[in-house]
């Protein structure tokens, strides 16, 4: 039922028709052009889907992060001026 291939590969009907079509697309100009816009395609959802969420949490964790640092900073700052100024009087 399965054609032969290479002595270890054996490929169901179907999926030889897809492997046929494909190596015959790829030798058409509008086959490269219809492979090139689909590799694009899945190339920009999957960069949109998996790794765009996870840097923009790691570029928002990073702001926090900074914005944190900055906020004690200015905390210790005015408490030390504050007590510069009790000294004072």
């Amino acid at each position: 039922m399965y054609h032969r291939r290479n002595r270890l590969q054996f490929y169901p009907p179907a999926e030889m028709n897809i492997i046929k079509f494909l190596k015959r697309a790829a030798t058409t100009p509008p086959g490269l052009l219809g492979m090139g816009i689909i590799a694009t395609l899945v190339f920009t959802v999957s960069y949109r889907v998996l790794l765009k969420p996870e840097m923009s949490r790691r570029r928002r964790q990073e702001a926090e992060t900074a914005a944190d640092y900055l906020f004690q900073q200015d905390l210790k700052r005015s408490i030390k001026n504050v007590n510069e100024d009790i000294n004072l009087d």
